[in-house]
């Protein structure tokens, strides 16, 4: 039997993965290390289906069915395929326009499954739109609920107007979720707000994706370096985070790598490889 045969090891991309748009060489052999032992490789990251092809195009051959969208959705990338996913209610999407007209300086993305619709752009969206290599497919306010939305994105470079936005949201609706999350682009830590189905996260998308590969007991790994990778750590048999990640999650950790950019995942797997080869 290989070293890692029936093993699921759930990976985020931004600050984790990749960092400023690159992959550690170094981690991208000790992947492939891992894959090639039997082991399944899963992205599990904020970003959705179709803002992944920059990792694809370096990982795709090593890359199981994996978690997107914040756990709104499993896709097979290699067959390029939806496996499931949960979709925002339309009573939610209601709220889009309230957002809209409430924050008129907020970017807004809306994404359906691996379509990223564009209702209002700013500085922080084209950003993030270049670094994700997305083209968006303009959208209007009365078509939004046309689309089976996944996940409602919202930018801005002052994080006091998206902390605003998501006080706000929370103080009136309960039907949906709003989770903070970052990403390193240009040598600058981007902030946004993102609106998902409520109970829906990275972690419970795994719990469904481990079941799906028939992953064994004591065989799911999980690293990442931010606060919404928190629960898919916790859940994990062994879980990791960068050490970059705040002290609070650290201390919740099994394992700390090294920084993203230096090679964390490589860490995490080298940490593993001689934990089951004892």
């Amino acid at each position: 039997m290989k070293l890692f045969e029936g093993c699921l090891l759930a990976c985020d991309i931004d600050g984790t993965l990749q960092v400023n748009g690159e992959i550690n060489q170094r981690s991208i052999e000790k992947i492939k290390f891992f894959v090639d032992e039997g082991g399944n490789f899963a992205l599990s990251t904020g970003r959705t289906a179709c803002a992944v092809n920059d990792v694809l195009e370096k990982l795709l051959d090593y890359i199981c069915p994996s978690v997107v969208g914040n756990g709104t959705v499993i896709y097979d990338f290699k067959n390029d395929k939806l496996l499931s996913e949960v979709k925002i209610e339309s009573e939610a999407l209601s709220f889009v326009e309230e957002f809209y007209q409430r924050f008129p300086s907020v970017g807004i993305e809306l994404h359906s499954r691996k379509t990223p619709y564009l209702l209002r752009t700013n500085s922080e969206i084209e950003a993030h739109g270049l670094y994700e290599h997305m083209k968006y497919v303009p959208i209007t306010l009365d078509s939004i609920k046309k689309h089976p939305i996944n996940k409602v994105l919202f930018a801005y470079e002052d994080f006091a107007v998206l902390e605003e936005l998501m006080i706000y949201g929370k103080s009136n609706t309960d039907i949906v979720e709003f989770k903070h999350t970052t990403a390193d682009l240009g040598g600058k830590k981007r902030h946004y707000i993102e609106m998902v189905p409520c109970g829906i996260s990275k972690a419970t998308a795994l719990k469904s994706l481990c079941k799906m590969l028939e992953i064994k007991n004591g065989a799911y790994f999980a690293i990442g370096d931010y606060y919404n990778d928190l629960e898919m750590i916790r859940d994990s048999d062994i879980g990791c985070f960068t050490a970059d990640a705040p002290d609070e999650l650290k201390a919740q950790a099994d394992y700390i790598a090294g920084l993203g950019a230096d090679g964390a995942v490589a860490d995490f797997i080298d940490y593993l490889t001689e934990k089951f080869r004892q």
